[in-house]
């Protein structure tokens, strides 16, 4: 069997932090708008530590969407011979603490909406890099590398990193399952 490590924010779990900042802010800010990594970013100062309050208090997940075509790419990988590991992190790089109050929440969110996966694959680690992996889909460059298919899936604060640096670092660059789908699979998921 090939492991392939999949990220879960960002990646699985789509728009879960940005709708929560415009439902704790009454906005409607869009991910063009976002400068820099963290969506809190569009926020005054003053109001940050009563979002990260909110952020702990809530179930951050029932505002996430669902990949489109996750699951059947997903699916089709587990047929081809691969074990699927859903990956993320515990920590907070924005608190410098554990969280966690999100583990549960997204641990309901793999199995409510990837029932497939078996619970024994989840894994919550902060160097992800510390796994062995044929396949590594991450939204973030500092989670890829490592022998292996590294694949970057573009968020918005991914972007701005150069399909040079990309190539040196052998990580290619897909948009979407669908497209991950061509790369890992060899065929479009997407039916029209």
């Amino acid at each position: 069997m090939k492991k392939a490590i999949i990220d879960v924010d960002d990646v699985l779990a789509l728009d879960a932090f940005l709708n929560a900042l415009n439902d704790f802010n009454k906005s409607n800010f869009k991910y063009e708008d976002v400068k820099g990594y963290y969506v809190e970013s569009l926020i005054p100062e003053e109001k940050i530590a009563s979002f990260r309050k909110f952020m702990r208090e809530i179930d951050i997940y029932k505002y996430a969407r669902v990949a489109p075509y996750s699951k059947e790419v997903l699916m089709q990988m587990m047929l081809e011979g691969y074990d699927i590991y859903p990956t993320s992190k515990y920590y907070s790089d924005i608190d410098k603490i554990i969280i966690p109050e999100l583990l549960p929440y997204k641990c309901e969110f793999l199995q409510r909406n990837y029932p497939f996966i078996p619970t024994k694959n989840y894994i919550f680690i902060n160097d992800k890099l510390m796994m062995d992996a044929d396949l590594r889909i991450d939204d973030s460059i500092s989670n890829l590398g490592g022998d292996g298919i590294n694949l970057l899936f573009s968020a918005y604060h991914n972007k701005n990193i150069e399909n040079e640096e990309l190539e040196n670092k052998q990580i290619l660059r897909v948009s979407d399952w669908n497209d991950i789908g061509n790369k890992v699979l060899k065929k479009s998921i997407y039916k029209n």
